[in-house]
C-alpha cells in the first residue's frame, strides 16, 4: 500500500472511530499521526520497533491488541506491499474498562509516578475512549478491511429538494419574553462562577435542573445540528469555569490539565443526555480543585510557596527549594509562611501529605510503604512518625480501625 492511500485511508478512519491514529514505515519513522489525547509527559507511545518485527510474522488480515504497563490498549496492523511488510498502523490509546482509584494508584506504582502526577493522570485516563470486546472487535476488523485494498476515493453527491429554499433567513424578535430568557442565563452564568471561585461543593445542586435546561434550550441553536449546539455550550461552560477557578486561587499547571480533559470529553459525546451529564460533572470538578488547590487568601509569595507544595507534594523538597524557586530568602519565605498560615513550612507540607495518607490507607491493595513513597516520604520510619505524631495512630493502627469502621 502506498502511502497517500494509508494517509487517506488514517484520515478516514480517525474521523469515524475518533480514535487516535499514526502509520509509520519500515524503519519505525513516523509519516503520520493524528491525535486527540496528548500523551502526558510521563507515557510514551508503544515502541514500534518491537511491534514490527512482530507484525512482519503475520498476514495482513491479521491485527495486533496491544497492552502496555501503564495499562494503555492500541491496535496494530502491519502495511505491506506484495505481502512484504512496509510499515504499520497504531490506533489508540483506548481503554477497556473505565479508570478507578485502584487503577491509577496501581498505575502510579508501576511507572513510578507519585502523588504530584496523580490528578493528571487521573483526567488523562478518564478522558479516553472506553471500548468494549465488540468495539475492540469491530475496530480490528475495519483495520483489516480497510488496509488490505488500494483506497478508492469517494465523491460525495448532494442532492436538495425541489422545494428547499437555497437560503433562509430567520429574523428572532427580541420581545420582553426573550429579554428575560437572556437575563436569566447570564445570571446562571454569574452565580456559576461564583460556586466555582468559593470552592462551594454545598450548592451544586441547585445547580443541576437550570445547567440540563440550558443545554435543552441551546440545542437548537444551530439547525438541524442539535447535538453541535450542545458542546458549543459545554464548551462556553467549560472556559468560565476555568476562568472562575483561576479567580478562585488555583494554579495553572492545575488548570490546564482539567480544562483538556473536559474539553476532549465534550467532543467524545454522542448524545445530548451526555452533555447534561458532562456539564454537572465539569462543574463539580472545577469546585473541588477550588476547595482542594486554591491559595487565594494569602499575599503572592506564600500563594506561590502553597502552589510550590501542592505541586510537588509527592516529590522530597524543602524550604530552600521553594524559596530558590521563588527568588526570595528563605528566612523570610519562611516567617511569612507561618504568619499567614499559622505553620511552619514544613509542618504544612506534612499536614497536606497525611491527608492524602489517609484516603490511602482505606485502601487495603496499597501497602504502607508503597502509600509513603506515593506521597514523598522515602523514610518509612518518618513518615510513621509524622502520621502518629497528627493522628495519634501510627498508620498501621489507622488502617486496621477504618477497616473495623468501614
Amino acid at each position: 500500500m502506498i502511502k497517500e492511500d494509508a494517509i487517506y485511508i488514517a484520515k478516514a478512519l480517525q474521523i469515524t472511530t475518533k480514535l487516535d491514529v499514526q502509520l509509520v514505515d519500515l524503519s519505525g519513522n513516523q509519516f503520520y499521526q493524528s491525535t486527540s489525547y496528548a500523551l502526558p509527559k510521563f507515557q510514551d507511545l508503544p515502541d514500534t520497533n518491537q511491534l514490527l518485527p512482530i507484525l512482519n510474522q503475520h498476514h495482513s488480515n491479521d491485527y495486533l491488541h496491544y497492552n502496555n504497563a501503564a495499562q494503555l490498549e492500541y491496535l496494530a496492523i502491519g502495511l505491506f506491499n506484495d505481502d512484504n511488510l512496509a510499515g504499520a498502523c497504531l490506533v489508540g490509546p483506548f481503554i477497556s474498562k473505565a479508570a478507578t482509584i485502584d487503577s491509577i494508584n496501581q498505575i502510579l506504582l508501576t511507572t513510578h509516578l507519585t502523588v504530584s502526577e496523580r490528578r493528571q493522570l487521573t483526567q488523562f485516563y478518564n478522558a479516553l475512549p472506553i471500548l468494549n470486546t465488540s468495539e475492540i472487535g469491530a475496530t480490528g476488523d475495519l483495520l483489516v478491511n480497510l488496509f488490505s485494498a488500494p483506497a478508492i476515493k469517494a465523491h460525495a453527491v448532494q442532492l436538495l429538494k425541489p422545494d428547499q429554499p437555497l437560503h433562509a433567513k430567520t429574523v428572532q424578535a427580541i420581545n420582553a419574553e426573550n429579554q428575560q430568557a437572556i437575563e436569566k442565563r447570564y445570571q446562571l452564568e454569574a452565580d456559576m462562577m461564583q460556586l466555582v471561585a468559593t470552592g462551594n461543593l454545598d450548592k451544586i445542586s441547585q445547580f443541576q435542573q437550570p445547567l440540563t435546561q440550558l443545554i435543552s434550550l441551546f440545542s437548537s441553536r444551530v439547525p438541524n445540528q442539535p447535538l453541535r449546539s450542545g458542546k458549543n455550550i459545554c464548551f462556553v461552560n467549560n472556559t468560565l469555569c476555568r476562568i472562575a477557578a483561576k479567580q478562585g486561587g488555583v494554579h495553572p499547571v492545575f488548570l490546564d490539565s482539567i480544562s483538556e480533559k473536559s474539553a476532549v470529553l465534550i467532543e467524545k459525546q454522542n448524545t445530548i443526555q451526555g452533555l447534561k451529564n458532562l456539564v454537572l460533572s465539569m462543574l463539580r470538578d472545577y469546585t473541588q480543585l477550588v476547595m482542594d488547590t486554591s491559595s487565594a487568601n494569602f499575599s503572592p509569595i506564600v500563594k506561590r510557596a502553597i502552589d510550590f507544595i501542592l505541586i510537588h507534594l509527592g516529590h522530597q523538597f524543602s524550604l530552600a527549594d521553594a524559596a530558590r524557586q521563588l527568588s526570595t530568602n528563605p528566612a523570610y519565605l519562611s516567617r511569612k509562611f507561618k504568619e499567614e498560615t499559622g505553620l511552619t513550612f514544613t509542618a504544612f507540607t506534612n499536614h497536606r501529605r497525611i491527608k492524602i495518607a489517609k484516603d490511602y490507607l482505606v485502601n487495603q491493595q496499597l501497602s504502607i510503604t508503597d502509600i509513603a513513597g506515593l506521597i514523598g516520604y522515602n523514610d518509612l520510619t518518618y513518615f510513621t512518625r509524622v502520621f502518629k505524631k497528627q493522628t495519634g495512630q501510627t498508620p498501621l493502627q489507622y488502617r486496621k480501625t477504618s477497616y473495623s469502621h468501614s
